[in-house]
């Protein structure tokens, strides 16, 4: 069956959606630029415009699962690195690969971490080889190599002055490199921070850069001095933690993991605020909104869940999702919220609305071919609908609006199947008609 979306008013041919034969793995966000990158199953990665939601780039060449990805500060360039051992620069502009740096004998089996520091041109690569290296993002040359891990390292983290470089894996220990881009002594003398027991899992600096949260297979956050290397506080969770993110302002920071919960902390007294409960799999991302008013939290369970900082509030559930959901990502234009989220069929772009107190989402574009486009109009009256799509087209705000309409149109599919009546409304809408898994 091939679905045509037709202009009612000249009766062409809109659009036709487009197939997808892959996996999303996940997705990263440069704001500045509105553009998305998604990595895949087909080893490929996909910049997308998020405005539009049009695919500009495949991005070919990598012979195994793509690990990481990330953008320059300046958002011209995407570093990646897979299970191939290669790390692979390329333009954002033409979608050209600009250098392919093989490090297949080095890193072993993969690259599992890039990070850009924000001085000296530099990106960061990690893997399953124990080293650190330091790339020079504009000729390829590798200017250090730093070595000091007992085990494979998973995540790099790079702090906001670029000045120093925090790395873990599978290991107890956080190392902490300086990094001084205008003398040989790069990465010299790492200090190591002791106190999680089993695997870390991840780092990340606070946006002032003053402090490091850690989270690990002991169930356990915690929040060190970045410039002495102190831990501050030790937070418990009740199982392995794999997320932890800092709200905008630094004050508090975001934990979740394996026991379903995502928990608040008070970065400075060093206790839980709320604890959000709601999802009933893993948490698999976290993310405060651009003023740290909100928090979006992904899962297993194939929902995105919206909760209220202050109040630690579910205020909405994004469900019928056909995957886990493995990334979200806010963006923000002309004060408008929108969110990102990647999974496994498809990375969607969402508009946040809020009406009497009540928050809604519209679902704006969707990269799998299962998503009907429909500009200016508000489908009303439909009918032939399976209960499944009936609940999620309401939900997603799609169908009986509330305003009364005058002019309609209608059409039935090509298989006969459903009839459905639209009626104009100057917003645009689109339509996810998702398989109802009854049928």
């Amino acid at each position: 069956m091939t679905v045509r979306l037709w202009d009612v008013n000249v009766g062409g041919s809109r659009r036709i959606p487009r197939e997808q034969n892959y996996s999303v793995l996940f997705i990263v966000y440069w704001n500045k630029g509105h553009r998305i990158a998604s990595c895949n199953s087909d080893q490929t990665i996909r910049i997308w415009d998020m405005d539009t939601g049009d695919c500009l780039h495949t991005l070919r060449g990598h012979t195994n699962v793509v690990n990481t990805v990330a953008f320059s500060h300046q958002g011209d360039q995407i570093a990646s690195g897979g299970m191939d051992g290669e790390l692979r620069l390329w333009s954002v502009e033409t979608g050209s690969c600009q250098r392919t740096l093989k490090v297949l004998d080095e890193h072993d089996n993969g690259i599992f971490s890039v990070s850009y520091l924000r001085q000296g041109n530099l990106v960061a690569s990690a893997g399953a080889d124990k080293k650190i290296r330091l790339w020079d993002a504009h000729t390829g040359e590798c200017r250090k190599t730093l070595a000091g891990h007992d085990k494979q390292i998973g995540i790099i983290a790079c702090s906001p002055q670029g000045n120093q470089i925090a790395s873990c894996g599978d290991e107890d220990t956080i190392r902490l490199w300086d990094i001084k881009t205008e003398t040989t002594d790069i990465g010299e003398d790492p200090r190591t921070l002791d106190g999680h027991i089993g695997r870390v899992w991840t780092v990340e600096y606070s946006p002032k850069g003053d402090l490091i949260a850690s989270a690990g297979d002991d169930g356990t956050i915690r929040l060190w001095d970045a410039i002495t290397g102190k831990c501050n506080h030790t937070l418990d969770h009740t199982n392995y933690v794999s997320l932890v993110t800092f709200s905008p302002d630094g004050y508090q920071v975001a934990s979740g993991g394996r026991d379903m919960s995502v928990w608040l902390w008070d970065t400075i007294a060093g206790h839980c605020t709320h604890t959000l409960e709601g999802h009933s799999r893993e948490v698999k991302s976290i993310e405060y909104s651009p003023h740290g008013e909100m928090i979006a939290t992904a899962s297993d369970d194939k929902s995105v869940r919206l909760w209220d900082v202050k109040s630690g509030q579910c205020q909405l559930v994004i469900e019928d999702f056909h995957g886990a959901v493995n990334s979200i990502h806010w963006a923000e234009e002309s004060g408008v919220l929108y969110l990102l989220t990647g999974c496994q069929d498809a990375v969607r772009k969402w508009e946040l609305k809020r009406d009497d107190g009540l928050y809604y989402v519209r679902l704006c574009w969707s990269s799998m071919n299962n998503t009907l486009a429909v500009t200016d109009a508000m489908i009303r009256d439909v009918q032939g609908l399976s209960p499944f799509n009936d609940r999620l087209m309401r939900q997603r705000g799609a169908v009986d609006g509330p305003i009364p309409l005058s002019r309609r149109s209608s059409g039935t599919s090509e298989d006969s199947s459903s009839t459905v009546t639209a009626s104009e409304e100057h917003t645009e809408q689109q339509v996810e008609v998702a398989k109802d898994p009854n049928y």
